[in-house]
């Protein structure tokens, strides 16, 4: 074994030198749709940066747009498949998909990729309105999306959060960032809480190593010269994601909401405790007020549980009192026509 890790790490450092040069004009035109290639992403890509978690059909309402929390994947919303009748996009990192934006400045400049894949969808589908749903940091880069997606014409109908970070800028301390944080991200949305030590010198090579034979002990995955990659491919997402989060909350304060958007908005009972005790956060940050800045409260659930543990639970699913909302607010919010303006995308 340590002879492949080592062939392994020698090649993995080697394609973890060669730049990525793709433009954001490129990466929006790429041919669609396409198929993934990473493990447990079997869907197909109807444009940069979005996948069809869930088809629609005759009898689907309103699309519903996952969008991921640090790790920059959606899959792990899949489980809503049998939940809702409707047609289910995960907004993905575009890196995962074919090896692109990593280059944008901003988190702005980031979400218009999302925002204009699902407004290019919508029109496809003939659907004039959306819902966007968030957790964690998800919830942050949904309610960026959605000013993003007004930006381009048509905001969402509504903003689902599962007890998102907190809106407010700049915070006590900014959200973590870098590439050890990105690691810890991608192991906790594996299910397993216990953290590997990785070597303070560890480089995104070893870390692609580690997290590779991490993830074949937890059976999603061989251990192979591809996971390899594949997991490399992923650290870089999740540092790029982070690290565009961490620079965003670190900025000078403007307007904290966007108020016009209407929100269902589910809190965990212990969720003061994780953002001050995990994130260093103050306990005004971390309070349900702070969560209630993100837009228009329409309706409010609160979930007993941990930070991590609720927003797993809501996302795949698993809680009742969620499940029941969720049903109800894209009844309520299912727009079956265009309006004026959006034109049909040829099929």
């Amino acid at each position: 074994m340590l002879a492949v890790v080592t062939d392994v790490l020698g090649i993995a450092a080697g394609m973890a030198a060669r730049p990525i040069n793709l433009s954001l004009v490129e990466a929006q035109n790429v041919p669609t749709p396409l198929r993934a290639s990473l493990i447990g992403l079997d869907d197909i890509f109807v444009s940069c940066g979005l996948m069809c978690l869930r088809p629609a059909d005759p009898t689907s309402g309103i699309p519903l747009v996952c969008v991921p929390a640090g790790d920059g994947h959606a899959d792990e919303y899949r489980p809503l498949a049998s939940v809702i009748h409707n047609p289910i996009y995960g907004a993905i990192h575009p890196h995962l998909q074919m090896g692109s934006h990593l280059q944008a400045a901003t988190l702005q400049e980031f979400v218009d990729v999302w925002a204009i894949a699902i407004l290019k969808e919508c029109e496809c589908l003939q659907h004039s309105a959306f819902v966007l749903m968030g957790a964690s940091l998800g919830g942050l880069l949904a309610h960026e999306t959605a000013i993003a997606a007004q930006r381009h014409g048509h905001e969402p109908r509504l903003l689902i959060l599962v007890d998102p970070v907190p809106p407010s800028r700049p915070l006590s301390q900014p959200l973590r960032g870098g590439m050890k944080t990105a690691a810890r991200t991608l192991i906790a949305f594996t299910g397993d809480e216990a953290f590997l030590g990785f070597p303070a010198e560890a480089t995104e090579a070893d870390y692609g190593i580690l997290l590779a034979e991490h993830g074949a002990k937890l059976g999603r995955a061989p251990f192979t010269f591809t996971t390899v990659l594949e997991r490399q491919r992923e650290l870089r997402a999740a540092t790029h994601l982070l690290d565009l989060a961490q620079a965003f909350t670190g900025q000078d304060a403007r307007p904290k909401a966007h108020r016009n958007c209407r929100v269902c908005l589910v809190i965990a009972s212990e969720r003061e405790h994780f953002f001050m005790d995990k994130c260093g956060l103050t306990q005004e940050e971390s309070s349900v007020f702070t969560a209630r800045l993100y837009g228009d409260m329409i309706e409010e659930l609160e979930v007993p549980g941990a930070h991590m543990a609720v927003c797993e639970r809501c996302i795949t699913g698993d809680v009742d009192e969620f499940n029941t909302l969720l049903c109800r607010s894209l009844d309520i919010y299912a727009v079956p026509t265009l309006p004026d303006g959006m034109q049909k995308r040829a099929q």
